[in-house]
């Protein structure tokens, strides 16, 4: 049953709401624009066919759930009668493009600094999700919306979230976006998540389908069984490094090909391990979220513009501070964190709280500014509510809220008792 705009319905919560025109319609069913007491939201209305007893339950269950993270357009009331069954839900702000938009170049990012913003929103909002025992299990480019200029995102089509060991939908998921076992038959959870996650990571960053290559040329009909074929029986990494019966090709991997090699090493390195033979037939192998999230955060440390071209390049430790794009060399200062996460001191780059052992993957703590008339001597500026220790010989230092210091080889920082770091100078070779 279609909607009259202007059609009173009422939830179960006792509250009501007003149908106003049809926003878009999809396997389920249509999504309507509603005022749901007294607020400008969307209507979702199952009318292709009346959902199972169990998936109704399931819906109402999340209702009453805590959303897992405010990017979820997560259920918030629920219609039933004799007529069918829906539920109402934030709307998609208009600043908000669907993935699908970039994919097919109708819309861009800023630049590759919000990219990857977007992709660590992602990444956290399915480790909220997957931490709360929960599945999505459909991932797809239809389901999610980015802010081009800034890389937030929203999350639609929760309702068929459930328990990771219970798909109350039957959902599989959309084609090329599904695990190969789900292909072949299996039931989603999270490790199809995870699988499904690395898809929109990949097409994110490069545009292209990992998948779809060579291995095309011989398809000329994506027909149920080439799906099967190319998605769950033999599916091939387009840069996999020992198969190259569906190596990427200009004709099917054109942004891919020339993305490729433009991105870190180790950034390439979790894609070629995301889609391994190992990780397409064990799914307990599959990169999760945390993994993902502190590669993400890695390469945009990286990312800096250089003192010498002023262009954007990533910066990494072995390369001795030599620009990607102008290949000058100089000295540059780096922070160590642990024995394992290093960032670059350059001028410009933001320090965050995530980096530092807190939890803000975009709350600024500290900021590598430039001394008053001099671009070659840089300091640190305390961008965080608490106070520094720092050290630098046998000389200590507080360093207050909003204040700098010089940076210097061998100091260190203590953030509040959280975390200390070492700086280290590092010369060109």
């Amino acid at each position: 049953m279609a909607f009259i705009n202007g059609t009173v319905i009422n939830f179960t919560d006792g509250k009501s709401g007003i149908v106003g025109s049809k926003i878009g319609e999809g396997g389920q069913g249509e999504v309507y624009y509603v005022n749901y007491d007294g607020k400008p939201m969307a209507f979702k209305w199952y009318n292709k066919c009346r959902p199972s007893t169990e998936f109704v339950d399931n819906l109402k269950k999340n209702v009453s759930r805590i959303t897992p993270d405010d990017t979820f357009l997560w259920p918030i009331a629920v219609v039933e009668n004799e007529m069918g069954v829906g539920y109402v839900m934030n709307l998609v702000e208009p600043k908000n493009k669907s993935l699908s938009k970039f994919i097919v170049n109708k819309c861009h990012f800023k630049d590759e600094f919000t990219v990857i913003n977007a992709a660590i929103n992602l990444c956290v909002a399915f480790q909220k999700l997957h931490l709360k025992g929960l599945a999505y299990f459909d991932l797809n480019d239809g389901n999610f919306f980015f802010d081009p200029d800034t890389g937030e995102v929203q999350i639609g089509d929760n309702d068929n979230v459930s328990s990771a060991n219970n798909n109350v939908s039957n959902i599989g998921g959309k084609r090329g976006y599904m695990a190969p076992e789900v292909v072949m038959g299996a039931s989603p959870n999270r490790y199809t998540d995870f699988y499904s996650l690395a898809i929109i990571l990949f097409r994110l960053f490069f545009i292209d389908h990992p998948l779809q290559g060579k291995a095309m040329e011989k398809i000329p009909c994506l027909t149920p069984r080439a799906i099967e074929y190319l998605f769950g029986i033999n599916p091939t990494f387009i840069f996999d490094p020992k198969n190259k019966e569906n190596r990427a090709t200009k004709e099917y991997s054109p942004n891919a090909l020339s993305r490729w090699g433009e991105v870190p090493e180790f950034i390439r390195a979790a894609f070629l391990r995301a889609f391994s033979h190992e990780c397409q037939i064990d799914p307990q192998s599959r990169i999760i979220e945390n993994e993902w999230i502190r590669l993400l955060s890695r390469w945009r440390s990286y990312l800096n513009v250089c003192p010498d071209c002023k262009k954007y390049t990533y910066i990494e430790p072995q390369d001795f501070g030599k620009c990607k794009v102008c290949a000058c060399k100089r000295a540059i200062h780096w922070m160590q964190i642990g024995h394992k996460e290093y960032i670059p001191l350059v001028a410009g780059q933001t320090i965050y709280e995530s980096q530092i052992g807190k939890e803000g993957h975009f709350t600024v703590v500290a900021k590598i500014v430039s001394a008053k008339g001099s671009n070659n001597v840089l300091g640190i500026r305390n961008l965080s509510e608490m106070e520094w220790c720092v050290t630098y010989g046998t000389q200590k230092v507080i360093i207050p809220p909003g204040k700098a210091f010089p940076l210097c080889d061998s100091m260190s920082i203590m953030f509040s008792n959280i975390k200390e770091v070492k700086i280290r100078l590092v010369s060109p070779r």
